[in-house]
């Protein structure tokens, strides 16, 4: 079907050149439309061109290009193609949207903010621009400007869940962890199959101290799912926190069994196993541990402890050593300096030297997920490297992908991530 509308398109094409003029019909956008909707991008931008000439102020055509471009990756081009339908058309609220996306995926706040509040106000009455403008918020890490928008959808729709676990989110993130827990403990009472609104709980639950409740709202989302790999993480972590050893390994070997092999989970294991004097399996984890996590002092002070107890006192002294070496520097402070050699770099466009920085930084904390973006980033984007860039875009998801609650602009960083890594895969397999 595809093949005879190009058919038709270049036939069409040829009688303009022999003088007769063609225009758009009903048709010609329905073909458009079929071809866009088919993922035939790069036939949809070629049957485009062939009918712009005929009718140049038709939105609808231009809207569709856009389209095709920005499901393309080309937001830049997207970006002009929306922007002409909105001149031909201000009033089609399809048209607005979709220029206001493209502008938040080029991280264009002021002028996707614009344009939402324009569709408001010409119809406050659709929830939609809301619910974009208060996700933009959140993006931009302005909650509390999220929060009154979200306030008014719940207003609008009091049993809309989704609405009330944002409402959780935004007090969340504004630092009210007891409003957080009461919208969601709401959302949870209403949806208790949103797992999501678990983990969120747990979260807050292990932040305010209160294990017993972290506990609770752990096991109620183990009991909807038994092999939730974060869920059993955060029931290990609240039975360690309150003593309960025996308990808090079973639940962490259920999480590790379960696809949860993280640094966390190898630290707690060995911690608890260290308090039930299983000597080798607490040695066996926290050397697991302390390989990436080279900056907590507290797991070379307990691997010290432990070849002391197995009378390996070279050992143990090499270990006691180390925690000490961690605690004369703050690794923190060294993270922050550079940082700020890679602020310095970038204002100098030195992008070798800022590779190099995040680098650095990247000793002192192998599983900061910012590290490793930015490092991709500068590969990627100032370098032209490659294949060091996909690495370092895998290592960042990799480190991303564990924490519990990544929040918006975490998500946004990895989409990027993921977008740029398919787009190497593609540059690769034509090459």
């Amino acid at each position: 079907m595809i093949r005879s509308i190009l058919t038709t398109v270049i036939f069409a094409g040829s009688l303009c050149h022999a003088g007769y003029s063609i225009e758009s019909t009903t048709d010609d956008i329905a073909s458009l439309k079929l071809l866009v909707a088919n993922e035939s991008y790069d036939e949809a931008l070629y049957l485009f061109e062939m009918l712009k000439s005929g009718e140049p102020g038709n939105p609808e055509l231009w809207y569709l290009g856009g389209i095709a471009h920005n499901r393309m990756m080309r937001q830049d081009s997207a970006l002009v193609y929306f922007n002409r339908a909105r001149l031909l058309d201000s009033t089609d609220q399809r048209i607005a949207g979709a220029l206001a996306s493209v502008y938040v995926s080029l991280r264009q706040s002021a002028n996707a903010r614009d344009i939402y509040l324009d569709m408001i106000r010409r119809d406050s009455t659709v929830l939609m621009p809301h619910i974009q403008l208060a996700s933009l918020h959140m993006r931009d890490n302005e909650p509390r400007a999220a929060l009154d928008i979200y306030l008014f959808l719940h207003s609008r729709e009091p049993g809309n869940h989704g609405f009330i676990k944002s409402i959780g989110d935004c007090y969340r993130r504004t630092g009210d962890h007891p409003a957080a827990v009461k919208y969601y403990r709401k959302a949870h009472d209403m949806n208790n199959n949103d797992l999501s609104v678990n983990l969120a709980l747990t979260n807050l639950y292990a932040r305010m101290k209160d294990y017993e409740r972290g506990l609770d709202i752990a096991e109620k989302g183990i009991e909807i799912d038994a092999r939730h790999a974060e869920l059993l993480f955060w029931s290990g972590f609240f039975n360690y926190a309150l003593g309960r050893h025996s308990q808090a390994v079973r639940r962490l070997k259920d999480a590790e069994n379960n696809g949860n092999e993280s640094v966390l989970v190898h630290q707690y294991l060995g911690i608890c196993y260290y308090f039930l004097g299983n000597y080798e399996n607490a040695r066996e984890y926290l050397e697991m541990a302390v390989s990436i996590n080279v900056n907590d002092h507290r797991l070379f002070t307990y691997l010290g402890k432990i070849y002391r107890y197995l009378n390996d006192y070279e050992i143990s002294e090499i270990y006691f050593n180390n925690a000490l070496e961690v605690l004369k520097p703050d690794a923190g402070a060294i993270i922050d300096t550079y940082l700020n050699l890679v602020d310095t770099y970038r204002m100098s466009a030195d992008y070798n030297k800022m590779a190099e920085a995040y680098k650095s930084a990247l000793e002192y904390d192998r599983n900061n997920p910012y590290l490793h973006y930015g490092l991709a980033y500068t590969y990627d984007n100032h370098l032209s490297l490659k294949e060091n860039a996909a690495e370092s875009y895998r290592f960042f998801i990799q480190h991303a992908s564990k924490i519990a609650d990544p929040g918006a602009e975490m998500m946004t960083l990895m989409d990027y991530a993921r977008a740029r890594l398919r787009s190497m895969t593609e540059d690769r397999f034509f090459e």
